[in-house]
């Protein structure tokens, strides 16, 4: 019975966190979409297609839109643009060194078990 507090702040603050990520990720897409439709005057039908797309595809454009957006249409600082934008670029920056750093690692894996084999 100790414990039961304790347990209620970790769950209320694991349930806060899920939603603050969750809002983060729909402003982000909320952004990119205004930069295609106000920026680049694209319909926001289209918009929306192109950013789901994106998402399935390549989240690092995402990110950037969600920068650019930030910048160009809300007329964010560019500082705070780059902080808003950051968190979807480092983690595409960190996915691909571990994914090189893999890739890397197997091709020396089958060279040296290839050699050993001659």
């Amino acid at each position: 019975m100790e414990n039961r507090g304790s347990d209620l702040l970790v769950g209320v603050l694991g349930c806060g966190g899920c939603l603050a990520l969750f809002t983060y990720g729909i402003l982000c897409c909320v952004a990119a979409v205004l930069l295609l439709s106000e920026h680049w005057q694209l319909n926001i039908y289209l918009s929306i297609i192109l950013v789901v797309l994106a998402i399935r595809i390549a989240p690092p454009l995402v990110a950037m839109g969600a920068f650019f957006g930030a910048w160009l249409v809300w007329e964010w600082p560019f500082l705070g643009a780059l902080v808003f934008g950051m968190p979807g670029l480092a983690f595409a920056v960190v996915a691909l060194a571990f994914g090189g750093a893999a890739a890397i690692l197997a091709r020396s894996v089958e060279m040296l078990k290839g050699k050993r084999s001659i």
